[in-house]
């Protein structure tokens, strides 16, 4: 059985209750793993990627300084994007 959630934290909490694995980011499950709760399970082939996205409410001002700041993410991402290119 697959179970897809969308969200870091109830995937975290699925393995907590030994009801599987899960692939996320090392750093959202420190403290468990610190603890000992939840064991990393190294991962040969990566890196893996993982899609962001920006969105806001269609009907909402958007400020200049929220403006900016949307301009500057978009800049570094073509940047980004142009150094580190994805393979298939």
């Amino acid at each position: 059985t697959l179970l897809e959630l969308s969200s870091n934290e109830a995937l975290k909490s699925t393995v907590l209750l030994k009801e599987g694995i899960a692939v996320i980011p090392q750093e959202i499950a420190r403290k468990e793993i610190d603890r000992e709760e939840l064991k990393v399970i190294q991962i040969i082939g990566g890196p893996f990627i993982r899609s962001y996205y920006i969105i806001r409410h269609r009907n909402k001002y958007i400020s200049p300084h929220s403006r900016n700041l949307l301009k500057l993410i978009k800049e570094w991402a073509i940047e980004y994007s142009k150094k580190h290119p994805v393979s298939g």
